[in-house]
């Protein structure tokens, strides 16, 4: 018996006199608003500008309602569709039905318009603002339990959700309360852009890497809350559509941050201005002049530097097992699954969420270490300059060797080009005046005086 339980909404909307308004419409605005706030102290903590951000979200968002709402209809057409229903209730946005990939993925193409539109690098934008949209979605699932929907199966235990009897779907076992997933997604989500901010700072991460670990952390909550969930869904081989489609998100995001490579951009998406010439200079001196070689250092000692590599490992890839490198594997791996799938539906329907719940930590913690080796690896090859784009505080991330060689190549040219420009303007301004003989000057104005 439960002694406990959360209480529901007595009302989905407010009423302002002659005005209702939805409050699952309020928290979606709410969680834009918020989204934006976010995003825009972030985006000019890397330099940019606040009213980019606002002219991308006046194109995203509703690209982004847009996806969600197509999504929604598309996977549960039978809501609209079916005999005895009524197609026009999918525009009925305010009843709730917004899917989260569709707004996520509408959403994106929106701000990929907007952000090409105005020269901005679309990667860079996305990692900044990868945690304001999972702090948006966690604003905005609240507006479901004003709702009572997307609630989970019936649970005994003191945090269960009440959900009014009305509100319950058809086949609903009668319960006292259910599990609150909509809490639960809030929560996840809130998780998520903390760990988001972490991950960002400790590693580095740029070129899209922490909006795929955005990508990475938020299906793997989703997989888990998907499952305890009771509302109408299509399944596919005994799994809820969501289910599969956050598997499926979550390899690629993986796989995305296991094969992208660290790198450096402006916060703009534009090229950094040419540093100083007497920083330049200090360049040029210091790449001339001999560096000393360094004392040998055991193998134990190299390991314990962050920013050795151990003899025989792959540096780019930082410490992930080499397993996870091995082309062959993923191929072997794939068709062992492809098979399983089509020979032994059942086996996977009953083995792969087990597996998903099983692999996701593990894959974390591999890509928490691959992201350490990459950016340790790499900040072997740190530059002393501190002009525009070398640094790793105004760049963001940890440059290469190759791309400090053709940034160092490129300023020394530069520089050459300058100084010989400034030479031919001293030795201008050096030549001596033509002399004037004053006394023919003299003679030729007293005779055409006379």
């Amino acid at each position: 018996m439960t002694l406990a339980y959360l209480p529901s909404p007595g009302s989905s909307y407010l009423s302002l006199g002659p005005l209702m308004i939805h409050w699952y419409a309020i928290m979606i605005i709410l969680g834009v608003a918020a989204a934006i706030a976010i995003a825009q102290r972030r985006w000019t903590a890397r330099g940019g500008s606040a009213d980019a951000v606002l002219d991308v979200a006046f194109v995203a968002v509703p690209f982004g309602i847009l996806g969600g709402r197509l999504y929604h209809v598309i996977t549960s057409w039978q809501l609209y569709f079916s005999a005895g229903k009524n197609p026009v209730e999918a525009l009925y946005i305010w009843h709730g039905g917004l899917g989260v990939w569709g707004a996520v993925a509408g959403g994106a193409v929106g701000a990929w318009i907007a952000a090409r539109r105005r020269g901005i690098d679309f990667a860079a934008f996305a990692d900044a603002v990868a945690p304001a949209v999972a702090v948006g979605q966690a604003i905005g699932r609240i507006g479901c339990w004003f709702n009572q929907e997307l609630y989970g199966r019936p649970t005994t235990l003191p945090w269960g959700l009440r959900i009014d009897p009305d509100r319950r779907y058809p086949g609903t076992p009668d319960a006292a309360a259910y599990q609150p997933t909509i809490f639960y997604e809030a929560a996840w989500d809130l998780g998520v852009a903390a760990l988001v901010v972490w991950a960002q700072r400790r590693f580095r991460l740029d070129r899209g890497r922490a909006f795929a670990l955005y990508v990475a952390g938020y299906t793997a909550g989703r997989g888990w809350i998907e499952m305890l969930r009771i509302d109408p869904a299509n399944h596919i081989l005994g799994l809820r559509l969501n289910v599969w489609t956050s598997m499926l998100l979550f390899a690629a995001a993986v796989i995305f941050l296991v094969l992208r490579r660290p790198g450096h951009a402006a916060a703009d998406g534009k090229v950094a201005p040419l540093p100083a010439l007497d920083e330049v200079a200090e360049c040029d001196e210091a790449e001339t002049a001999p560096t000393p070689a360094p004392a040998a250092a055991s193998s134990e000692d190299a390991r314990e530097q962050p920013g050795a590599a151990a003899p025989n490992t792959r540096q780019d890839l930082g410490v992930i097992p080499e397993v996870c490198m091995n082309k062959k594997t993923l191929i072997i791996g794939g068709v062992v699954v492809v098979g399983v799938l089509i020979f032994k539906p059942g086996w996977a329907a009953a083995a792969l969420p087990l597996v998903f719940l099983a692999a996701c930590p593990l894959m974390m913690f591999f890509m928490m270490r691959g992201m350490h080796g990459q950016n340790g690896a790499s900040s072997e090859h740190g530059a002393s300059c501190h002009g525009g784009g070398m640094s790793r505080e105004s760049a963001g991330a940890t440059p290469t060797e190759a791309d400090l060689s053709k940034q160092i190549s490129s300023l020394q040219d530069e520089l050459r080009t300058l100084k010989t420009a400034q030479a031919k303007q001293d030795g201008k301004a050096r030549q001596p005046l033509p002399s004037v003989d004053l006394t023919k000057i003299n003679q030729d104005t007293a005779s055409a005086d006379g």
